[in-house]
């Protein structure tokens, strides 16, 4: 696991109180991390959605990550 997947998580979670904070943080790790990351970004995410219920309109960019 990169320190750049490691960075964005803890950002993610730090922000998730902020729906327009959380969407802009995503879109940086989308923009960011390579494929592999990306992909354990998506797992991660799954789960963080199920415990944050109040983030599951951003569950659709989970399918956008990395998929250019």
């Amino acid at each position: 696991m990169s320190r750049n997947l490691n960075y964005y998580r803890m950002i993610l979670r730090k922000v998730s109180f902020d729906r327009e904070l959380f969407s802009k943080e995503l879109s940086k790790a989308n923009q960011y991390l390579n494929k592999e990351d990306s992909s354990r970004l998506k797992q991660w995410l799954v789960g963080f959605y199920r415990k944050n219920r109040h983030l599951e309109e951003f569950s659709n960019q989970v399918n956008s990550v990395n998929s250019e």
